[in-house]
């Protein structure tokens, strides 16, 4: 088990930052490819281009889509492999969504990218089967999408939400983490527990159909769910409340838990970072993307290394990796994965 020491503002940033990351998609094809968006790679000379990188896990080459767009900050895909990110402009201060076909490589342009001025603060970013997106802001609530949204679009408004962690499953329900209103405080260091909400597909009633309360209390950052319903939450749980120490965890859910929920397994590998990007394809294997740790998030020197992980359906405990698909990949920031 690893424990990872945190000061009270590196937690905050960190919980917060990585909010905004998403990377969930459950993969469609026989052979799954992972995707990396990346934003300040260091092998980009400029700054100011962003890339969605693939690693296909059948040994073939990936390929690479380079983009003139700015600040990529998330990464989707839908049931037809799809990408979506959310692009930000520094210059303009304003958050956009682009759409890549699947099989993009190269300078390929966006099929489609739409922008609200309603999209001001990313807290978190998803996109259902059909295509409907849903982008959580931090003024503004939950916005929601049509799946043919262009251009300067109107989404449907859903104020007062604060969502962090979205992630959809195969029917479009949407699942999110919430504050569970308590904050502990102590030996230096801030933790706020987390509350699982689930909504039905198409999103019409903003009270929730089921909400877990984890046993014992975690702070998840993000989340991932299989075909069977089964959920994964990535995030971190103190290992006592006297000392500055965070245990990264991913706990696994089983599907239609109720009010009180107790992992049914948790991952708790060294290699684990707190707060990981999670991915599921279709065969139950769970991508985690992490970071290195030695860095505030948003810091732009030195890189920040990052790693994706391969998990076995059955992984528990402190289980080593099945396999690595990405090694020491140096990114000043990298926030999303997804699989398909």
């Amino acid at each position: 088990m690893k424990a990872q020491a945190l000061s009270s503002l590196l937690l905050i940033t960190t919980a917060f930052t990585l909010s905004g990351c998403v990377g969930g998609s459950v993969a469609g094809s026989s052979a799954p490819t992972v995707y990396l968006e990346c934003d300040y790679c260091t092998n980009i000379a400029d700054g100011t281009t962003s890339q969605i990188r693939s690693f296909p896990t059948d040994g073939t080459a990936g390929s690479t889509i380079t983009s003139p767009l700015p600040g990529f900050r998330a990464l989707r895909a839908d049931a037809h492999g799809n990408l979506y990110t959310t692009t930000f402009s520094t210059t303009t201060n304003t958050y956009a969504v682009a759409v890549f076909a699947h099989g993009a490589s190269g300078a390929a342009a966006p099929i489609r990218t739409f922008t609200s001025p309603l999209m001001t603060q990313l807290n978190a970013f998803t996109v259902a089967p059909d295509g409907t997106v849903y982008f959580a802001d931090h003024a503004n609530g939950l916005l929601r999408f049509d799946p043919t949204a262009s251009g300067t679009a109107t989404p449907t408004q859903f104020p007062g939400l604060y969502l962090v962690g979205m992630v959809t499953d195969a029917s479009g329900n949407l699942y999110a983490t919430v504050s569970a209103g308590g904050v502990f405080v102590g030996g230096g260091f801030t933790f706020a527990p987390t509350n699982i909400v689930v909504y039905n597909a198409g999103f019409t009633n903003t009270t929730p159909s089921r909400v877990i309360v984890p046993s014992p209390a975690a702070a998840f950052n993000h989340l991932a769910v299989d075909a069977s319903g089964t959920i994964y939450a990535s995030g971190s749980t103190p290992s006592n409340f006297l000392l500055p120490i965070l245990t990264p965890e991913i706990a696994v859910f089983a599907p239609n838990t109720g009010a009180i929920g107790t992992p049914t397994r948790t991952i708790t590998s060294s290699a684990l970072a707190g707060g990981d990007n999670l991915a599921l394809d279709h065969d139950g294997n769970l991508y985690v993307r992490t970071a290195g740790t030695s860095l505030t998030p948003f810091t732009l020197s030195p890189p920040r290394p990052i790693n994706i992980l391969k998990f076995g359906p059955t992984a528990n405990g402190n289980a080593a990796p099945d396999a690595t698909i990405v090694t020491g990949m140096d990114s000043l920031q990298s926030y999303g994965i997804a699989v398909y």
